[in-house]
């Protein structure tokens, strides 16, 4: 199994193979979404799976982000990112709200126009982006977010400009309780000709129907700023995640990051 940074083409991954690798949360915080994948196929065996577990901006702090759109991903790509950029920085650190997600399913909350009360958001995202400048630090966030449909969309545009390497084997929209939709990709053989490799993974997208409910006109709408909360268990996955970040990072040759 292999996850995150340990299977870039310039990382300790680089010389194995592997017949999966599980990415719980992971895609989400990818600075080149399109690069990462790319990475990870460069890993895998022909026919090894892609597991991914990718949150849904409806039932996530990420409710009031803009979903993610073919350019912002091509633009990360061609730019090279291999830490978040300033717009994806920016547009995580000022829009993020703490939500009930049990409310959302029962269509009982509407978090439209609501942000963070225990400080200015955008004054804190901005002093993100110069700590980032004036530093290097990396500032982890959600560099892109989507819905099962619009990912689905995303991955259609993907395959039409030949950017990715695998077909989809199965698909789980978002279940009630949960907050996350499950995607299991396969590695296509580079040996197969094009036209035939884009049909077969342009046939592998599934229709569904999506369980998640809109807010219903009795969703209360919860007022003004609200604040944004973690567990101490949360808190502490997230500093665990920031420290096995950077210690990658010292592995990986500086490129271009802005």
């Amino acid at each position: 199994m292999a996850s995150d940074r340990s299977v870039t083409s310039s990382g300790p991954g680089r010389d194995n193979r592997f017949d999966y690798v599980f990415a719980s949360h992971v895609i989400e915080h990818a600075p080149d979404m399109i690069g990462w994948m790319r990475e990870i196929a460069h890993v895998l065996n022909d026919g090894g799976l892609l597991c991914l577990a990718i949150p849904d901006k409806r039932l996530c702090f990420d409710v009031n982000r803009p979903l993610t759109e073919i350019g912002d991903l091509v633009d990360a790509n061609l730019r090279e990112l291999r830490a978040p950029g300033y717009r994806q920085i920016w547009d995580f650190h000022s829009k993020i709200v703490e939500v009930d997600a049990a409310a959302m399913w029962a269509g009982t909350a509407d978090y439209s126009g609501t942000w963070r009360s225990d400080l200015d958001p955008d004054q804190w995202a901005y002093e993100l982006c110069l700590k980032y400048q004036q530093s290097g630090e990396y500032i982890d966030g959600h560099c892109q977010v989507f819905t099962p449909r619009s990912f689905l969309a995303v991955y259609e545009k993907l395959v039409a400009l030949d950017l990715v390497d695998f077909a989809i084997a199965e698909f789980h929209p978002s279940q009630p309780g949960t907050i996350e939709f499950r995607v299991v990709f396969e590695k296509v053989s580079p040996e197969l000709p094009a036209a035939e490799r884009r049909s077969a993974q342009l046939a592998s997208i599934p229709t569904f129907d999506d369980p998640v409910p809109r807010p219903s006109a009795l969703a209360s709408s919860v007022p003004g700023p609200v604040p944004f909360l973690v567990t101490g268990r949360e808190e502490a996955l997230i500093r665990r995640k920031r420290k096995l970040i950077e210690a990658i990072r010292k592995l990986i040759p500086k490129t271009n990051q802005t």
